[in-house]
């Protein structure tokens, strides 16, 4: 094997493996059929590593099932187990880092390692030019898969030996994408079996990986299919605590950047390039440690930094009072004036601030980097009568927003769109609308029926038609913006569907309003 070692040799530990556990039913354990050849998972439940030997931080992410351990690109887990014959490995991994490039599977990112330095008859599960790759050596041999893996979605890869024949199978999210005849030797190892990462050459693993599986069989085509099909796949626009990928412009959104290792402010964000979005109705990320785990972002658990950016609709002028507790440094802006300064690399730090605000629609932003992996916290707070709670932007988002599988419904009220007895755009209004139209873009919509509402104050007739006038009147700037004239449908409704009663001022603002329905193809 013409390889160069240039780290350190790993060192070899022996450990008696004559009792295996047992383990119990559940998603992804083997047929009966298989039993006979199961010899260990890892599922980092827990974010426990059972009795793998940790180098690094422990720090584990919401995985395939249950729990999964995320690698950060620097450290790696050695686990007591040997495999030489016939055998499979299967795994869960999530990744958006570019692998390393190369010809030879021991030249990426190290996955599964098997390696003893000048010895031959050894094996590699790595992430080779974007894709899995399956080494063996003596003679060297590299199967590549045909898919890319580093895409950010969980993705299945299994690997299948056979001794006799010297037969490798490849198999990404239970589909076989490369084949391969090596060594029919049995491949030996140094006893410890090593995830995330090549240690020879310290190439490392960067993402998540969950339901580690060794069997001392070679599984069929048809049982790796049935293990990959036996597990629910989390949906890649789940929420985790810094936020969701699920688009919803009338909340957070939260822009997200890489930042230089050693940065000690706050970044200047117009000079970095946007790494990816997240949206958010409420920071509350309670002060964690990192070394009991704590949510990364796009991989990343240190040198990383989010814009939040979000409007609020005032509808009573007053002072407002926020606190903002953070670690590392953070900002919170108002219209662009800054409320809270707690930037810097400290420990949980909490700062308070005070700003009067006028009624009618403010930007608000928060900035945000989590510099060294010590701890974590983002916490931003609305302050009333000395009492601290976090603020959910959505109680003072200028566009409710309501899904269901074939619809959604986008409420406004007429005070943030119109002035009295009018149905003329006011200027703030084209700034909300906008954010419809940002959702608009990436919608499969069908139809979008833009309605008008009044409170029960006036005749029938005169709110008819106000109604009307006011939701053409959003209606032709959706149309302006390039939303199809076919598809948008306008109804006045007058005062003939109030959301609450009309005996209060406070009831009656809210009955004053214009919904945009937006019917699309129903989701599963």
């Amino acid at each position: 094997m013409k390889r160069t070692v240039t780290g350190f040799l790993l060192l070899v530990f022996v450990f008696c493996l004559s009792v295996l556990p047992a383990f119990a039913a559940g998603p992804g354990n083997p047929s009966n059929k298989e039993k006979g050849c199961f010899f260990y998972e890892y599922s980092f439940d827990n974010c426990s590593t059972g009795d793998a030997r940790v180098f690094g931080y422990r720090r584990c992410e919401t995985g395939v099932k249950g729990q999964a351990y995320v690698f950060s690109g620097r450290d790696y887990l050695e686990i007591p187990q040997r495999l030489g014959e016939d055998f499979t490995i299967t795994l869960w991994i999530k990744t958006k880092a570019h692998s390393l490039t190369g010809s030879q599977c021991y030249e990426g990112n190290g996955l599964v390692w098997s390696d003893v330095a000048f010895v031959h008859n050894d094996y590699i599960l790595s992430l080779l030019n974007d894709k899995a790759c399956f080494f063996t050596g003596n003679p060297d041999m590299s199967v590549l898969s045909k898919s890319a893996v580093t895409d950010g979605r969980w993705h299945f890869i299994a690997v299948t030996r056979r001794m006799k024949s010297g037969q490798v199978d490849l198999y990404v999210d239970g589909k076989k994408e490369g084949q391969m005849y090596s060594s029919r030797s049995a491949l030996r190892d140094q006893r410890v079996i090593v995830l995330g990462a090549n240690t020879i050459d310290n190439r490392y693993y960067l993402g998540a990986m969950d339901e580690v599986r060794l069997y001392t069989c070679a599984l069929s085509p048809k049982q790796v299919l049935e293990l990959y099909k036996s597990y629910q796949i989390p949906s890649s626009r789940a929420a985790g605590l810094f936020g969701s990928a699920a688009k919803n412009p009338f909340i957070f959104q939260g822009t997200i950047y890489y930042i230089p290792e050693g940065t000690s402010r706050l970044p200047d964000f117009r000079k970095l390039r946007p790494a990816g979005r997240i949206y958010n109705a409420v920071l509350a990320i309670r002060p964690q440690d990192f070394d009991k785990g704590f949510p990364g972002i796009t991989n990343r658990f240190e040198w990383f930094a989010i814009d939040y950016k979000g409007q609020i609709f005032i509808p009573r002028a007053g002072t407002y009072t926020f606190s903002l507790l953070s670690d590392d440094g953070s900002r919170l802006l108002i219209d662009n004036r800054t409320v809270i300064d707690n930037d810097g690399i400290h420990p949980p730090r909490e700062k308070t601030g005070k700003v009067f605000l006028k009624r009618g629609l403010h930007s608000m932003e928060v900035q945000y980097f989590q510099g060294p992996r010590y701890q974590v916290a983002l916490v931003l707070s609305l302050v009333k009568n000395g009492r601290k709670v976090p603020l959910d932007i959505r109680q003072f988002a200028p566009i409710k927003m309501k899904e269901s599988r074939c619809q959604a419904r986008l409420t406004m009220g007429s005070g943030i769109l119109f002035d009295f007895n009018s149905y003329g755009l006011k200027p703030e209004a084209l700034r909300v609308l906008d954010s419809v139209l940002d959702l608009l873009k990436d919608y499969r919509y069908q139809e979008i029926v833009v309605e008008g509402h009044t409170d029960n104050v006036g005749s029938d007739a005169y709110n008819n038609r106000l109604s009307r006038q006011r939701a053409q009147s959003v209606a032709n700037y959706l149309i302006a913006k390039g939303i199809p004239q076919a598809v948008i449908k306008v109804v006045g409704y007058g005062k003939a569907r109030p959301v609450v009663p009309n005996d209060t001022e406070a009831h009656r603002a809210r009955n004053r309003r214009v919904e945009i329905v937006v019917n699309r193809p129903c989701r599963n």
